[in-house]
């Protein structure tokens, strides 16, 4: 939490994966991006989570008043309910509002969402993560200030 992250949001156009028997492995793939790229924090990475998370806050010094963009990825899911993840914001590190509220996640199921906030954003930002039923879920969540 509170690391660097580059945030973009983009479809892979080719993946190619090569390993002769004596070199190194190899990856290189292509992308096409939609949104431009973006530098942010994590505010949850690659988190398992079986209960509600209330994320560590990240302190971003100050707030910043053009806007910003949220990412979230719910790489596994054996939940046996629904999802809700968002960041809240605060100016005090105290008193939490959402600020980004993301599509509820279906049981059971991946997800991958970009969301886009005009104006304000306070100095301090966490997740918040409330999954419903039983089960676990991998969950990534990211923020980048614009």
């Amino acid at each position: 939490v509170g690391r660097r992250a580059i945030l973009l949001n983009a479809k892979s156009t080719s993946y190619e994966i090569s390993s002769p028997l004596t070199e190194v492995v190899a990856v290189s793939g292509e992308s096409i991006a939609d949104g431009g790229l973006d530098y942010g924090v994590w505010l949850a990475c690659q988190s398992v989570i079986t209960t509600t998370l209330t994320g560590t806050s990240v302190d971003n010094a100050a707030s910043s008043s053009g806007g910003g963009v949220a990412h979230l990825h719910i790489t596994a899911n054996s939940n046996s309910g629904t999802t809700v993840a968002k960041v809240q914001g605060s100016a005090d590190n105290s008193t939490w509002a959402d600020l980004v509220t993301f599509a509820t996640v279906a049981i059971g199921t991946t997800a991958s969402e970009r969301k886009t906030v005009s104006g304000s954003v306070p100095r301090y930002l966490r997740c918040l993560v409330t999954p419903a039923g039983a089960g676990s879920l991998t969950v990534s969540i990211a923020f980048s200030r614009r």
